[in-house]
């Protein structure tokens, strides 16, 4: 399988989108470029403006305290919708944390103080990954050794 970032003109499209969404407020539950955005619902709406995904899956309101108190991996099964729901020709494919090497592009997964997954970034170049940040916004930050240690699964979308 080939990696869908590996083609250059792919590459190139998806950056101008993911940096058109920096300095996006952080809300929960919420998405609308340069006004609101959290972390799952950002990805998935960069992905539906690079035309990979039809539409926002519905994923109905989730609490914001879900991964502490919840009992299932809310995250995950959500992301396995988006998969199910790629333009043909295309593969979503998960893996483990520490299974392979990130590349540009990868959806990255954590468990950021809870029992459940519940923060997703896109990784770029040099280390460098860019997220809806909680009481913040989007934003680009170092890939540092406090995320590493949290990081869970990774996706990779791929030409089948």
């Amino acid at each position: 399988m080939t990696p869908y970032f590996a083609i250059p003109e792919n590459k190139s499209r998806y950056e101008k989108i993911l940096r058109s969404w920096i300095g996006t407020p952080y809300r929960h539950a919420t998405v609308l470029k340069g006004r609101a955005a959290d972390c799952v619902l950002f990805v998935a709406a960069t992905l539906v403006e690079l035309g990979v995904l039809p539409q926002l899956p519905n994923m109905g309101y989730y609490w914001r305290d879900w991964p502490v108190h919840g009992r299932e991996e809310f995250l995950l099964k959500s992301i396995d919708t988006y998969r199910k729901d790629l333009i043909d020709g295309l593969f979503l494919e998960r893996f483990e944390a520490d299974e392979k090497e990130v590349i540009w592009g990868d959806w990255m997964i954590f468990k950021m103080f809870t029992k459940f997954s519940n923060h997703s970034v896109v990784y770029l170049d040099d280390n460098q990954i860019l997220h809806a940040v909680v009481n913040d916004k989007v934003r680009i930050e170092q890939y540092s050794k406090g995320y590493r240690n949290r990081h869970t699964y990774t996706y990779r979308l791929h030409l089948k």
